[in-house]
């Protein structure tokens, strides 16, 4: 009786240790997903402003300027669909 305690002791034991390293892998991973995903996406919102900020101080003036700087933007970042 007292080998069976001891055994099912032993393996919630186990358990709860492989319990307790995958919640701290899978909360590893989660950060490194998270600080990839707002790198992303300051990194467009950056982008956009740098776009915006050229527009607004009348940096690109023509239409083949407009073409030439979206078109090195959109070179760098396949990601960028559109700029309203």
């Amino acid at each position: 009786m007292v080998g069976i305690y001891l055994t099912i002791s032993a393996l919630l034991l186990v358990r709860s240790e492989q319990s307790v390293r995958l919640g701290a892998e899978m909360y590893d991973h989660l950060e490194h997903v998270a600080a990839r995903l707002r790198t992303h996406i300051a990194t467009r919102l950056g982008v956009a402003s740098h776009v915006g900020e050229h527009w607004k101080e009348q940096k690109v003036i023509s239409v083949l300027e407009f073409a030439a700087l979206m078109h090195a933007t959109l070179d760098l970042f396949l990601d960028i669909q559109a700029i309203n």
